[in-house]
């Protein structure tokens, strides 16, 4: 059973690694960036592993690139005490903020990408400690390496 789902999850990973950012314009509009963000800000604390992240004390602040030019979304994951919480347009003073389009979360959350990659390349922009946004997949049990990575696109300007 393990095989046939790491086989599944290869075969998602080699399928968005191979797609254009033009290929996953949906990802970045509308009702599914509106269902996206929601599902972000729900499923991450669930996913949060203490036995990996428990010793992380901060605020990461994943702003998300509107494709029509206004402000970015922001979720602040607050990670205090072995626990986190996600919070939309959040007050506190992150400790780290990480610019980048949701389509690359999709990426790095199936696992086509790595966020060391994500930075080194240019596709998201940090700002503050750049290693809580590179502890931030495996404090959420995603992978922390690739499946398969093919994926270039345009580089963020800060």
């Amino acid at each position: 059973m393990k095989k046939r789902i790491h086989a599944l999850q290869l075969a998602q990973a080699k399928r968005v690694a191979g797609m254009t950012d033009e290929q996953l314009a949906w990802v970045e509009q509308g009702v599914a960036r509106r269902g996206i963000l929601r599902t972000i800000g729900l499923a991450l604390p669930l996913k949060f592993k203490k036995s990996v992240g428990g010793d992380i004390d901060g605020v990461l602040e994943l702003q998300f690139v509107d494709p029509l030019g206004g402000a970015p979304d922001r979720i602040q994951l607050v990670m205090r005490r072995g626990r986190c919480r996600a919070r939309r347009n959040g007050t506190a003073r992150p400790d780290a903020t990480a610019l980048m389009h949701l389509s690359d979360l999709v990426r790095l959350g199936v696992g086509a990408v790595e966020a060391g990659w994500l930075a080194n390349d240019g596709r998201v922009v940090l700002s503050g400690d750049p290693f809580l946004f590179v502890r931030f997949p495996a404090a959420f049990g995603l992978r922390t390496r690739p499946l398969y990575a093919e994926h270039r696109g345009p580089t963020l300007q800060p």
